[in-house]
């Protein structure tokens, strides 16, 4: 019987039942062996599931379906290509080749960049996938390479198709581009990216060029600013003359520079919301007019200033309004200085007594004289020695004899 108030004494081992009832026998022992296994079997079927989620039902690579490392289109050559449809959804973009050229017929008319055309041949005739990404249909939307990538198709003067495929998203190490051929199942990689060279807006597929003419076959070149007109024509022999405001030679080198640049003058821009009355193209600022030897005529015509950097311009046979560089402006706008021909240096005068057709390299003698040596600096020939001045002696007193010097007598 135990004391009242004393406490009650419990076996630690029924403790430890009470709190794990599971510990110690055997029954917890499976439960918990049992639970532990059915925890690691539901992770193996989740990965499992993931892993089929992400791989999808793949099937192997057709033998002899794609040559990897090799050119996609083997016998597309940029030559024969006429026609080049840009597609995306319901927006399409179609250049075409004609005589003049490469141009934007749909859904704009305009002239098309030659060099950006060219390019984007050549991206075509160099395309060589690397590696097949997936042969699975189901996957094409994942790589952006079904309806909703871009569609390019190239065909020649008579409608067959040179090249079909689908440009899709960058790669994963954003290097390269996903592409599928079209009908083809095999989600492709090609080592580049190649969305940049193929979608653009239909209005930068223009060409920007607003000039392209042989300078050399300019016979005349006027300037008007509106205050003063200068004009430039070549005579007989070819050479550059002022022929306005008065007649005297003009500086080739001006001439020929001006000519240069505007042969091959490209535009910053192109403002479609400008008209041509608010650019003030309507009453220029400045016309510059080429005529050529094959009765060719160019005129530019500079307007407003679009802000520092830029000013509105267009040619006189145009209602484009192109913006230029301000920079580019100020080397063709040239003043009647600026083009005439500039005098020639004056031979420096003789020197005194200098024979005749002597300059300053004689010398009085007209023996030529040596050139003077930079300070610090060797002549190449080596100087005569110098020669220490001989000293005379002053006479010495007549000998008497005597040990005594002047100073002691």
């Amino acid at each position: 019987m135990r004391e009242h108030g004393s406490p009650t004494k419990r076996n630690p081992k029924e403790n430890r039942t009470k709190q794990f009832p599971y510990i110690g026998t055997h029954k917890g022992a499976l439960h918990v062996k049992l639970r532990t296994t059915l925890i690691l079997l539901a992770l193996v079927v989740l990965v499992g599931l993931a892993l089929f989620l992400l791989s999808g039902s793949e099937e192997p690579p057709r033998p002899g379906s794609v040559g990897l490392n090799a050119p996609l289109f083997p016998s597309f050559t940029s030559a024969g290509a006429a026609k080049i449809a840009l597609q995306r959804g319901a927006e399409e973009t179609v250049l075409e080749k004609r005589a003049g050229g490469w141009w934007i017929a749909k859904p704009l008319e305009f002239q098309a960049d030659a060099e950006a055309v060219q390019k984007l041949l050549e991206k075509v005739a160099q395309l060589k996938p690397v590696e097949v990404i997936s042969t699975n249909p189901e996957k094409h939307a994942l790589f952006q390479v079904d309806d909703g990538g871009l569609r390019v198709t190239i065909r020649d003067a008579a409608g067959a198709v040179l090249a079909g495929f689908i440009l899709g998203k960058r790669g994963s190490d954003f290097a390269g581009t996903y592409v599928r051929r079209d009908q083809g199942r095999e989600v492709l990689l090609a080592p580049e990216v190649l969305i940049y060279s193929f979608d653009k807006k239909p209005t930068s597929w223009r060409d920007l060029t607003i000039f392209r003419f042989d300078p050399g076959g300019v016979q005349q070149l006027s300037l008007d600013d509106g205050v003063a007109r200068i004009m430039v024509g070549r005579d007989d022999a070819g050479s550059w003359r002022l022929r306005e405001p008065q007649e005297e030679p003009a500086d080739k080198a001006a001439v020929d520079g001006l000519l240069e640049r505007l042969a091959k003058l490209r535009a910053a821009g192109i403002d479609d919301a400008a008209s041509l009355e608010a650019a003030g193209l309507l009453a220029p600022s400045s016309t510059i007019e080429v005529a050529t030897a094959e009765g060719q005529n160019f005129t530019l015509q500079i307007g407003k200033a679009v802000d520092e950097r830029q000013t509105y311009a267009r040619r006189a046979d145009r209602d484009t309004v192109y913006r230029l560089f301000s920079g580019q402006v100020r080397t063709l706008t040239k003043r009647l200085e600026e083009l005439r021909e500039k005098p020639k240096p004056e031979p420096k005068p003789a020197a005194p007594g200098a024979a005749p057709g002597a300059g300053a390299g004689a010398s009085v003698s007209g023996t030529p004289s040596r050139p003077a040596t930079p300070p610090g600096s060797q002549s190449s020939e080596a100087a005569p020695p110098q020669q220490s001045p001989q000293v005379t002696p002053p006479p010495s007193a007549p000998h008497d004899g005597s040990t005594k010097t002047p100073a002691d007598r």
